[in-house]
């Protein structure tokens, strides 16, 4: 190697010769030496990589590939820009979410006492959203003082303003299932208004139903020697109501919205159910934090705390929708897959029988 050693020199050569030979021979060494380490890091690299390569797979095989399905449902989201999905819902949804409410409350006080509809729908945002509902409140109120001049036009107007943020819901969502068609401006625009009149229904079906529930107990059904509606049997099942209707609503959504018809039921059952309790725990966990005041959105942003506040939650429930979608879609791409396996396995034996 060169460098290895010093050629001769007659003795009159300068002692810079020397000193040039000796810097050669110890980068040589130093090179030689730093060759070897750096081999040494490289194998126990890839040792603890395949180390922990082996761990992943024999977890996520006891696991029953819930691993697998979590990494492809992430890389799935992320190659889909969710997180910015999010972002725009939140700024779409802050546009839409008022004019949505002020239709509801126009058309539920043609039929109904305007002052019942606005409580009913406090009661609804306090259920659903986990924020102060006063700005929320004072729309409302000044919509009712002002339903006169609300007209034909003008309830138009809401509904397609309240549409924008279902219009990026079915988008996103579409996107989430790589094999399905992606439905156009005017479809999605026509699915995003019967979404609306869906919730315009179900919210005057929560009406009756308070009624119901608000009579059923004069009528002094006894079930037992007490009313029905002061056994525990029945506290428990209001209780339950609220997050039956979040999976029934997420069940909904990945089962209409997607342009695809070959998703396993139960890939959108189990998915459903993932999503509804993300959603549980983080609106419980974000209502905590800003009642607790561990979240003072008031100390930065002041008078506007509310509004900050209601855009972080509807940038966190895009996300959890967003990525309940792929989710869904990560679960039936691994149960397909798993059920070709075992047909390949069945079909292996029939083939070595015969």
């Amino acid at each position: 190697m060169a460098g290895s050693h010093c050629p001769r020199f007659p003795r009159e050569a300068k002692s810079g010769i020397k000193l040039c030979c000796a810097y050669n021979q110890l980068m040589s060494g130093l090179f030689r030496n730093l060759k070897g380490k750096n081999k040494t890091w490289s194998e126990r690299f890839s040792e603890v990589k395949d180390r922990l390569r082996n761990f992943y797979l024999d977890l996520n095989d006891r696991l029953g590939g819930t691993l697998g399905i979590l990494r492809l449902a992430l890389n799935n989201f992320n190659l889909m820009h969710g997180a910015e999905a999010s972002a725009s819902l939140a700024y779409y949804g802050l546009f839409s979410i008022f004019p949505l409410l002020l239709a509801v409350v126009s058309i539920g006080s043609i039929f109904l006492d305007g002052e019942l509809v606005k409580v009913e729908v406090l009661a609804l945002i306090n259920e659903w959203i986990p924020i102060s509902a006063d700005t929320v409140n004072t729309q409302i109120t000044y919509v009712l003082n002002m339903r006169g001049p609300v007209t034909i036009v003008a309830l138009i107007s809401l509904l397609w303003s309240g549409s924008n943020v279902f219009d990026k819901i079915i988008v996103n969502v579409n996107r989430a299932f790589l094999k399905g068609s992606r439905p156009g401006f005017l479809k999605r625009r026509g699915m995003a208004l019967l979404i609306i009149l869906v919730m315009i229904l179900l919210f005057s079906a929560s009406l009756f139903f308070s009624t119901v529930v608000d009579i059923f107990p004069s009528a002094e059904n006894a079930l037992f020697g007490k009313l029905l509606s002061s056994t525990a049997a029945w506290v428990d099942l209001l209780q339950l109501v609220p997050f039956i209707l979040k999976f029934l609503l997420f069940l909904a959504v990945y089962g209409w919205i997607p342009q695809i018809s070959d998703i396993l039921f139960l890939a959108r059952l189990i998915g459903s159910v993932v999503t509804a309790v993300l959603w549980e725990l983080s609106s419980r966990l974000l209502g905590w934090a800003i009642s607790s005041g561990f979240t003072n959105y008031e100390i930065i942003y002041g008078s506007l705390a509310s509004i900050i506040a209601l855009m972080f939650w509807l940038y966190l429930s895009g996300y959890i929708l967003f990525f309940g979608a792929h989710l869904v879609y990560a679960i039936d791409t691994h149960l397909k897959r798993k059920r070709s396996n075992v047909e390949k396995v069945e079909s292996d034996a029939g083939g070595a029988e015969a």
